[in-house]
């Protein structure tokens, strides 16, 4: 079998680094490959593979491990014995839940899961709190459990698509989050301690039943991006105008009436991108929108219509949550609009 895979690499050679067997058309990984005692890259993408051997935990010196595009149902409890581990790519295949086990490969940084057939947030991962990147986009999980508070090292979490209802508030223990992916959810409101959030430079809500652009957010003083595009928003809190590293502001397709009284401060701050259009805006306030303001530019155009298109953007429980430092209720900080 491992004759017919057509290789550039000799399997009989024990010092190989990296081995690519993406897009073989494999079912199952040859024995062999788990005894290439030296191998730290792994490519196994785009073949038929629907588990691994349990001889995989073998390999030890493994980084980087690229399972991308197979028809995985589950995978083996000897991953955990993968201790150096940094990388873990899983899009597109069938699980339905990780391996406890997995909790125990102690340098992994970066799990990407999108489109699998995850119906809960897997247990094992808040047990991974060196994790820096976590990706669950395009499954369907209701929910998301107040332990995802404990992974306070995360910079980049996607959700995108999860069918959640709302954020948890120990959110706020995320401190190091840079990009926050929420969109396509029902979201109604986002939990008051996203204000904590002292790292955060981009979020991405777009797609959700946001009624306002709440004054959390104002409190993230890096934000540079928000994108709320395709929400319900009839109203922005005035602390997000006094953002001052905020470039993109987006804000199409809403049932905004008007801005609050922000607009001077809006015009003020040099955003690169605003978008308005798909609301009930008046046309003064729509010059403000830099999509139609290069509309202008190229048409010489000196005014616009109100009106509005469509945008093309667009153990026990109490005790975890005491170890956690858990933000209970009234343990909310106090939003002023």
């Amino acid at each position: 079998m491992v004759e017919d895979l057509d290789l550039d690499v000799d399997l009989d050679d024990d010092e190989i680094e990296e081995l690519d067997m993406s897009e073989k058309k494999i079912s199952s990984l040859p024995i062999c490959v788990c005894s290439l005692a030296d191998l730290t890259g792994l490519y196994l993408e785009g073949n038929e593979l629907t588990t691994l051997p349990h001889e995989i935990g073998m390999l030890e010196n493994l980084t980087e491990l690229y399972l991308r595009r197979n028809r995985l149902t589950s995978l083996p409890e000897s991953i955990g014995r993968l201790s150096n581990l940094d990388s873990l790519y899983l899009e597109d295949n069938m699980l339905t839940t990780l391996p406890e086990s997995i909790a125990q490969c102690g340098s992994l940084k970066g799990i990407t899961l999108h489109r699998n057939k995850l119906e809960t947030f897997p247990d094992p991962l808040w047990r991974l709190t060196q994790l820096e990147e976590l990706y669950l986009d395009g499954n369907k999980m209701a929910s998301i459990p107040e332990e995802i508070g404990y992974l306070k090292d995360i910079k980049e979490l996607g959700l995108i698509g999860l069918g959640l209802v709302e954020i948890p508030r120990t959110i706020g223990h995320m401190t190091k989050m840079t990009v926050l992916h929420v969109e396509e959810n029902k979201l109604s409101e986002l939990p008051k301690t996203m204000g904590r959030l002292a790292s955060l430079k981009q979020i991405y809500l777009q797609n959700n039943r946001l009624e306002k652009l709440s004054g959390g957010l104002g409190k993230c003083s890096k934000l540079e991006t928000i994108n709320c595009e395709d929400n319900q928003i009839t109203g922005i809190s005035k602390k997000i105008a006094d953002l001052e590293n905020l470039k993109y502001l987006l804000l199409a397709n809403n049932n905004l009436k008007d801005l609050s009284g922000l607009q001077e401060k809006l015009a003020s701050r040099g955003l690169r991108r605003m978008t308005l259009r798909g609301n009930k805006l008046d046309a003064s306030l729509m010059k403000l929108d830099t999509d139609v303001q290069e509309e202008m530019k190229k048409s010489g155009a000196s005014k616009i219509s109100d009106g509005v298109t469509e945008s093309k953007g667009g153990d026990d429980f109490a005790q975890k949550m005491g170890n956690l430092g858990g933000i209970q209720e009234g343990d909310e900080e106090e939003e002023d609009d």
